[in-house]
């Protein structure tokens, strides 16, 4: 698992770097089948090596959960600025009720057919994306190059009032009262 996850967190930001540069869809439909494909692998070679493991999960994670990202950068792009968080919200909705019936489903598989199963269970969720995606790419235009947001890495903000007011000043208030305290 902690290969899985630091895969993850290793290539996300190069994942959206690639996505910033190519049509957001096609990324999502090679990550998918990549993590299928790694996750098929991490099922059905039974004999390997730690080291192999440790490289098979890397790849995993890099795929796999580099998703949800790249997901919300493309909805992103096809809505108004205005509507970022309505359409988060949504998307958390429907991300709630996957990490709700997603180990339901598992659990159900993985007790009748065995711990391997996970990954299978796995790579067919993600080989239903592809096509679900794949289906979005036949019917839709592509988002113009030029109205692609670009990937900005955001630092945290601090705690406090102080930055809530920097954040979203009162309306009223002179920039003295807004200022950083000396």
């Amino acid at each position: 698992m902690v290969a899985c996850v630091l895969g993850g967190a290793i290539l996300q930001w190069p994942i959206g770097r690639i996505s910033d540069n190519f049509d957001r869809r096609w990324v999502l439909v090679a990550l998918c089948l990549t993590s299928a494909v790694f996750a098929t692998t991490l099922a059905l070679v039974p004999q390997r090596s730690d080291l192999q493991t440790y490289g098979l999960g890397i790849a995993f994670g890099a795929a796999s959960l580099t998703l949800y990202s790249i997901c919300v950068a493309h909805a992103n792009d096809l809505i108004d600025p205005s509507g970022y968080v309505d359409m988060s919200s949504y998307l958390l909705l429907v991300f709630g009720g996957g990490a709700i019936a997603g180990p339901v489903l598992a659990g159900l598989v993985v007790s009748s057919f065995g711990y391997s199963s996970l990954f299978l269970f796995t790579a067919a969720a993600e080989g239903f994306l592809a096509v679900f995606v794949l289906t979005q790419i036949r019917n839709t235009a592509a988002v113009p190059k030029e109205q692609l947001a670009s990937f900005v890495v955001q630092p945290p903000l601090s705690h406090g009032t102080h930055a809530l007011a920097e954040v979203q000043p009162m309306e009223g208030k002179d920039d003295a009262q807004t200022a950083e305290p000396s």
